[in-house]
Order: C-alpha cells, then sequence, then structure tokens
C-alpha cells in the first residue's frame, strides 16, 4: 500500500467532497485546516491533514477552442480522460507526467513535468488561466498577466494557496497517436548523459539506469528517445510489441533483470509505439498501478534532481552508495530538466534521477544519507513524492521558499490550507 494511504487511515481523515462552488465555500468557511487533493495519487504527505477536500465530482469539461487548442475544464478532470478523448481526435496534452491519472487541479499544483522538460517545461508554460478560492471563499482569475504573484506561487504551491476550481490551457496538435522512439545503449553514466546531449533535437527523451551495475559499468542505462510519429512512419516504421514483465523482485533476481535487460537490447533500436506505452513505459508494461499503489508492498519514492554543473560527480556518487546498500529498487528513470521559474517547483536545469524503494526497516536512515549527497551537490527533493524532508533541507534546497511563504501569508494568512508535509517543512 502506499505510504500517504497508510498514513492517512493512521489519522482517520475526513474526506470531503464538492460538486459546486456554494458547497466548496461553504467547507471552506468552516473553522477547520483543510488540503485539496485530486485523484490521490500522490506519493507523500502534500495531501494529507485531518480534513481533506477532494476534486474528483468536479470534472467537467467547459469548452475546447479547435483553432487555438485551448480546453477549459473543471480541476477534477482527469489527464487520462483528456487523452481519452482529445488524443484520437489529433491533440495531446503538452507535457504528460508519469502519473497517468492525476487531475488538472494536481498537475497544477505539482507543476508536474514529463520526458520533455528540457524543451517544453514543466505544466505551468502551457496554462492560460485558472480560478481559485482562497481561505476567505473569495475566488481570483489568476494568469502570467493577472494576479501574477498568486499563479506563480500556485504552480508548484502544493494546494497551499487555495483550491483551483477551473483552468485553461494549451494542447499540442499531433498527426498520429503513436510515437517514432529510439533506444540506445551508454555502457556507463558518462555515455549516458552525452547520449542526452545529443538527443536534443528530439521531443522527448528519457533513460532506464542499471542503480545495481557499478565499476566502469557504473550508469549504465537505456536511453530513450522520441518524436511523435508522423503518417509516413506509421508506413516505414517497425511496430513493436509490448511485453508482459514480473514485478516481484528479490535483490537477486532484480540483478539478474538488469544483466538480461541491458544486454538484450541492440545497441540501438527504432520503433514505433503508441502513445500509452512511451508515455507510461513502467506503468503499462508492468501493471504499474495496481502494483504501486494497490498491493500490499510499500514502495517509497524518491526523486531528487542536481544541477547540470555537478550532475555527473552527484550521480556517480549517489549510485555509488545506492549500489553499496543493498536497498531493494525496480531500476531508476533519469530526465533532463531544464530551466524553471515558479517559486517551489521541482525542476531546475539539471539531472533528475526517480527511484522507488522497497520500504524497509532501514531505509529512511539510508535516505536521509542520500540527502546530505543531495544537498552537497547543490540539488533538492521532489515535494510531490515527498514524506520525510525536513525543514532545514526544504530551506536550503529551494532558495525562493522565503517568498512563496510571503505570497502563501498574503492570500492565507490564518493558515486555513495547510497538510501535514507543510508544517513539516515550515510553509
Amino acid at each position: 500500500m502506499q505510504l500517504n494511504k497508510l498514513k492517512k487511515n493512521e489519522i482517520n481523515a475526513n474526506l470531503l467532497k464538492f460538486s459546486s462552488e456554494n458547497e466548496l465555500k461553504a467547507i471552506v468557511q468552516s473553522d477547520n485546516e483543510l488540503i485539496p487533493e485530486g485523484a490521490d495519487y500522490s506519493c507523500g504527505e502534500g495531501n494529507l491533514n485531518f480534513t481533506v477536500v477532494s476534486t474528483q465530482d468536479f470534472n467537467s469539461i467547459l469548452s475546447f477552442d479547435e483553432n487555438q487548442g485551448v480546453i477549459t475544464c473543471e480541476s477534477g478532470v482527469r489527464f487520462s480522460d483528456i487523452l481519452n478523448i482529445f488524443l484520437p481526435k489529433g491533440w495531446i496534452l503538452p507535457v504528460i507526467p508519469e502519473a497517468k491519472f492525476i487531475t488538472v487541479g494536481g498537475a497544477i499544483a505539482s507543476d508536474v513535468h514529463g520526458k520533455n522538460h528540457y524543451k517544453k517545461g514543466s505544466f505551468s508554460n502551457y496554462l492560460i488561466s485558472f480560478d481559485i478560492m482562497l481561505a476567505d471563499g473569495s475566488i481570483m482569475t489568476c494568469s502570467r498577466a493577472e494576479n501574477t504573484d498568486l499563479f506563480l506561487a500556485t504552480c508548484g504551491g502544493m494546494g497551499l494557496t487555495g483550491i483551483i476550481l477551473r483552468a485553461a490551457f494549451k494542447l499540442l496538435k499531433v498527426e498520429t497517436s503513436y510515437m517514432y522512439q529510439e533506444s540506445i545503449k551508454a555502457r556507463n553514466l558518462e555515455e549516458l548523459l552525452e547520449i542526452f546531449e545529443y538527443s536534443r533535437d528530439f521531443d522527448y527523451s528519457a533513460a532506464w539506469v542499471d542503480n545495481l551495475a557499478n565499476g566502469k559499468n557504473l550508469g549504465r542505462g537505456i536511453v530513450i528517445r522520441a518524436r511523435h510519429a508522423v503518417r509516413q512512419d506509421l508506413t516505414e516504421g517497425v511496430f513493436k510489441k509490448q511485453h508482459s514483465i514480473p514485478t516481484e523482485f528479490n535483490l537477486l533476481s532484480q540483478k539478474m533483470f538488469n544483466f538480461l535487460y541491458f544486454n538484450y537490447k541492440k545497441k540501438k533500436n527504432k520503433f514505433i509505439v503508441p502513445c500509452n506505452e512511451f508515455f507510461y513505459l513502467f506503468k503499462e508494461t508492468y501493471n504499474w498501478n495496481k502494483q504501486f499503489y494497490q498491493d500490499k508492498a510499500q514502495y517509497i519514492p524518491y526523486q531528487f534532481v542536481l544541477p547540470k554543473k555537478s550532475g555527473y560527480e552527484g550521480l556517480s556518487q549517489i549510485l555509488n552508495r545506492i549500489n553499496k546498500s543493498k536497498q531493494r529498487s525496480f531500476g531508476a528513470a533519469l530526465t533532463l530538466f531544464g530551466k524553471q521559474n515558479t517559486l517551489i517547483s521541482f525542476p531546475m536545469e539539471g539531472y533528475s534521477l526517480n527511484i522507488n524503494f522497497l520500504a524497509s526497516s532501514d531505509l529512511f536512515f539510508f535516505l536521509h544519507e542520500l540527502d546530505e549527497l543531495v544537498l552537497k551537490y547543490n540539488g533538492r527533493l521532489n515535494l510531490a513524492k515527498d514524506a520525510r524532508i525536513t525543514k532545514e533541507m526544504f530551506e536550503k534546497s529551494y532558495p525562493d521558499n522565503e517568498k512563496f511563504k510571503a505570497l502563501k501569508h498574503k492570500f492565507d494568512n490564518k493558515g486555513k490550507f495547510q497538510s501535514l508535509q507543510s508544517k513539516r517543512i515550515g510553509i
């Protein structure tokens, strides 16, 4: 079971729902502290408090402008719904994160990123405007031109500025619902990062990293890069069949899988794949949503980003430490980030590594060691996947945290919107 679901049961959280603005206003104007929640796919404590307000019943698509590619919808609409409706019509989300079923409100609150951040940035880059209910029950419209300070604080603000009601954002026009994909083997971390750099012409890139490889093979992996397929690709390309791989691993079988997976692949492969298979590679192939969100195994996500300048050295140190720890995890995903200009959004220009560790009695002690390495190399952790970051680490790694705190106080001076995470890190 997911860690935040365990905690939600533990604190006996009161889950409230609404289907109209008046219903929400009555909830917000109560005496309780609140935190909004989307589809409940958060991996940490960012959507946990004793009273949680779900947006799932506020989920209508309001309009779509085909000329501009602009969709307007309520905050409880899921990304999966948008893809199911609009991809067959030739439109796709411009930023697609690893979680398939998140809501639009959750995407804004976490300012989600995808495999194209180095080129397109986070979801907020395509956000035109949103309406948000503040702590006093009033509603404000925010954009980069109107109420800009609240706009920037809300994007990546973890639901602490208010409850998003509806949003307008751009979709991307595509010819097909397929991707042209290439996969390239890298013998070590240095080679892997080089492949990232000369793959910038591709729309998307990400890498599977064998986090158990060591020595001269440290950081070896497979870079997957892609662009949206055009009709001509469908007549000339080789279609790839999806494979099913078991998800239950011990350390020995994981080493064997990593070895076989790396050596099974050719030096370079080219395929045409459905969008779902590319964007949700692990989720689709390994039935990940069931494994990660429903089964008894407790996976603890750990995602950090390091600036490009210290990326190679920092990643080498961290991968070495993971390799020596014997902590169980299922590989690792590496992505390239570009610049980001919101206040406490996770991305920075550099490299992000995402690992899911199997919970163990000594895992948190080990993660504290990784925290120190992340700080040493001027990196930070992803708040959307956090259940343990300290106030000190948050303040050191998010340089605009004081600006965010000031804006939160401006729009919520009585602390109506709080989570277990915000209390822990002092927001």
